[in-house]
């Protein structure tokens, strides 16, 4: 078949897109496709993973800390009578409210 002079000839190009990265997942991905901001390298992540760590573990350390002394206290109360001065499942809600 010869083919006319309007009509233009099909060839493969290669893509553009380098393969993903064994650290690189997709949305890495468009983020460089798009060129939006800055990729950050694998070396600054685990640096910025550290700076994360040391803000974020000590609240949620003091967060838990503050959960073990409502349930410990919680029972201490329940030793000095506080059930008595409770009516019908209140002592049970409270319970429930600490733990959820």
């Amino acid at each position: 078949m010869e083919s006319s002079p309007n009509e233009k000839s099909v060839e493969a190009t290669p893509d553009p897109k380098p393969a993903l990265d064994s650290n690189e997942d997709a949305a890495l991905q468009f983020l460089r496709d798009k060129e939006v901001g800055t990729v950050a390298e694998f070396h600054d992540s685990a640096a910025l993973r550290r700076k994360i760590d040391l803000r974020v573990m000590p609240l949620l350390m003091g967060i838990y800390f503050l959960q073990y002394l409502d349930k410990t206290l919680l029972n201490y109360a329940a030793v000095m009578g506080i059930k008595e001065h409770l009516k019908g499942n209140e002592y049970n809600n409270l319970g429930t409210m600490y733990s959820s």
